[in-house]
């Protein structure tokens, strides 16, 4: 799984993770932000972190649309109360 540091070692981006990257990321993640949109059917993803006691934010945002004002914060806000707890997201 490819990763970018936007903030180093807290915060990171990657392309959308599959089944297979799901226990890598666990292991070092406490919260995973995911954007893709219902169409896509990322709630195997999302239900594979669940169980492994990783939080998902969900913002279901279409290709080529921006996030959704109410998501960019909600986002926001999910990301500041991992990082303040000592996680990465």
């Amino acid at each position: 799984m490819f990763l970018k540091w936007i903030l180093s070692s807290s915060l990171a981006q990657s392309p959308r993770p599959t089944l297979r990257d799901v226990e890598e990321i666990s292991r070092y993640f406490t919260g995973v932000v995911n954007l893709l949109s219902e169409a896509e059917k990322p709630f195997e993803v999302i239900n594979a972190f669940r169980a492994r006691g990783i939080e998902v934010f969900h913002a279901p945002t279409s290709d080529f649309h921006p996030v959704e004002l109410v998501h960019v914060l909600g986002s926001i806000n999910f990301i500041e109360k991992h990082l303040e707890a000592g996680g990465r997201v």
